[in-house]
């Protein structure tokens, strides 16, 4: 029998995987978390819940992992709307494919990472209990009508990226 608790949502604030936010900052060097709290940020600068995320303006390569309640939609409306404005946001998402944020800003970001397996949080005994999905604003620079859906297998592509440096091959031909 599988435990209730796996389907509640006790706290819908999950605190970003260290490993993954690793791989991605690697990609995209953020300069931004633009929600969090001063015990969880993943950047130096930050906006934590008293400077209100959503209501600042965001600048440079901004890290998101908003909180999944049912303010998600916000989060993911404001990062639709900074990414026109310039802004690069890189979000950590529950891939909630049958909802109207994930229709109505999701499908328009640049590309959709589908994440292989369930994401175990800091802090959480088991995996999550929902997919992930990692999305990627960035009208402005590299805006495509349709944007680019892929499966994402990060564990695979961070042991390649450790790797590379021992059989002499460059990072920038990784995957």
């Amino acid at each position: 029998m599988i435990a209730p608790a796996l389907f509640s949502s006790a706290t819908a604030e999950w605190q970003t995987p260290r490993a993954l936010f690793a791989r991605l900052h690697r990609e995209f060097s953020f300069t931004l978390d633009v929600c969090a709290t001063r015990d969880n940020h993943m950047c130096p600068a930050y906006f934590t819940p008293e400077q209100d995320g959503l209501r600042q303006a965001w600048t440079g390569t901004c890290w998101m992992n908003p909180p999944y309640g049912r303010v998600i939609g916000m989060w993911v409306e404001k990062a639709h709307t900074e990414s026109a404005g310039g802004a690069l946001v890189v979000g950590l998402l529950p891939a909630r494919t049958d909802t109207s944020w994930w229709h109505d800003h999701v499908m328009k970001a640049r590309e959709i990472r589908l994440l292989r397996g369930r994401l175990t949080f800091v802090g959480a005994s088991a995996p999550a209990p929902f997919p992930s999905a990692i999305a990627i604003f960035d009208r402005c620079r590299r805006w495509t009508p349709v944007p680019h859906v892929y499966g994402w297998d990060w564990r695979a592509a961070a042991r390649r990226l450790a790797n590379c440096g021992r059989n002499g091959q460059s990072p920038a031909a990784l995957p």
